[in-house]
């Protein structure tokens, strides 16, 4: 990406394994990957400041069944507010959706208190341009050009397995 113009991103990479997967943050510090693992891996693409997120997590191995399960309804939720996502529409919908998605699911006490925020020209240390952050309530009304990463973090403290996807979208006069 550098060789072909784009700029090294204000943050990350966040790159956590094992048990400091369940943790939206970098933790510092080396760790030996498992033969059966979790990896959570954030990852951004800078342009002119510009940011583009995303957001995965990587079984080593087999994935404990319950991970697949976690990853399907991140999977689901994400998608169900991609399709949301459009002009006129108020922010915090995009958020109570993913507590419904994840309510819905049996995860009500694992999901996050926001799903994402805006991404605009940032600089270092960080690619978030907050406010706005998606989180139920926010009036904010969308509108074309708004760009936001939506990340669905489902971290089950109890069993040590977790589940986190992301993507970049960008509000165009049709949706996202």
């Amino acid at each position: 990406m550098l060789n072909g113009g784009a700029e090294v991103p204000a943050g990350g990479p966040l790159i956590n394994s094992g048990p400091r997967a369940l943790f939206g943050r970098g933790i510092s510090g080396p760790r030996k990957i498992d033969k059966s693992d979790q990896i959570l891996i954030e990852l951004a693409g800078s342009f002119c400041r510009y940011h583009v997120c995303v957001e995965t997590t990587v079984a080593v191995g087999l994935p404990d069944p319950r991970q697949a399960d976690m990853m399907a309804v991140a999977a689901n939720a994400l998608e169900q507010i991609k399709e949301a996502a459009r002009p006129g529409e108020v922010l915090g919908k995009l958020d109570d959706i993913h507590r419904d998605v994840l309510d819905k699911a049996g995860f009500a006490t694992e999901r996050f208190a926001a799903c994402g925020y805006a991404l605009g020209c940032t600089f270092k240390p960080t690619w978030m341009d907050v406010p706005p952050m998606i989180y139920s309530g926010n009036p904010l009304i969308l509108k074309p050009g708004m760009v936001f990463f939506v990340h669905i973090m489902i971290p089950d403290t109890r069993t040590g397995v977790m589940a986190g996807v992301g993507q970049t979208f960008a509000i165009s006069e049709n949706g996202s």
